[in-house]
């Protein structure tokens, strides 16, 4: 799965500066492809043709590939004009920021399915001013990636992801998640295997279908809990014990 977190590296295209200037959200180009400082007006209705553009370029540079994400960043999150209009309708603006960006990429999934790429999956991460579930349904190729500490939560927190969990459900068939699975420096080894478990049984029946762990591990500590991780996405039922 192609997966990024910098809405820059989409966007950063000298034929997207000149035809859609207004989804630069406040007038902000991004000063080179990893900008993390750069986040499109998602109410703007060019996005839609920016991203349609860019995409078919994508696809075309790298056939084999089987998705293309539009994600934002974990930093600053710019609220463009028309995003800030949008949102100004909904009693928690975060609600309206998690609708505008799936409205967007809703009409990215018709267009690109009217372009003959209707097999290809959008991947997003619902993550910095989108991390609050949507309320509107998501088109059936778009894979929403969650972002949760798990090895930070408590045994008891995991129950607290319940209503998530079904605010997921309500919009979408398919589910991600993104999880950092590295140790603290060289001291010791964060072993959260139960965690990870309680995780994918809370959330496979909403569709559970894609793990992203992010490591920079000390490999003699970290190594085998990796292995150990990866056991627990091929059979969820595995011993962790």
């Amino acid at each position: 799965t192609e997966h990024q977190h910098t809405m820059s590296e989409r966007f950063f295209d000298s034929v997207v500066f000149m035809n859609y200037v207004r989804i630069f959200s406040n007038g902000y180009f991004p000063v080179h492809a990893s900008d993390p400082n750069f986040t499109p007006d998602f109410a703007e209705p060019t996005l839609v043709d920016a991203a349609e553009y860019v995409s078919i370029k994508y696809f075309k540079a790298n056939p084999a590939s089987q998705s293309i994400a539009f994600s934002v960043m974990d930093g600053p999150f710019t609220i463009g004009p028309a995003t800030k209009l949008f949102a100004s309708t909904y009693n928690d603006p975060r609600t309206g920021y998690s609708n505008a960006n799936a409205i967007f990429l809703n009409n990215l999934a018709a267009r690109l399915r009217a372009d003959s790429l209707g097999n290809k999956t959008i991947v997003f991460l619902s993550y910095s001013g989108v991390n609050y579930p949507p309320l509107i349904k998501l088109d059936s190729m778009i894979l929403p990636v969650v972002v949760y500490h798990i090895g930070n939560m408590p045994d008891s927190s995991l129950n607290i992801k319940t209503a998530n969990r079904v605010a997921w459900g309500n919009v979408t068939t398919r589910f991600g998640e993104h999880d950092w699975a590295q140790g603290m420096g060289y001291i010791y080894p964060r072993i959260y295997t139960s965690n990870v478990q309680r995780f994918c049984k809370l959330y496979s029946p909403i569709g559970l279908d894609f793990y992203d762990l992010e490591a920079y591990p000390n490999w003699a500590l970290d190594g085998l809990k990796l292995y150990e991780m990866s056991k627990i996405f091929w059979n969820i039922n595995v011993n962790t014990d």
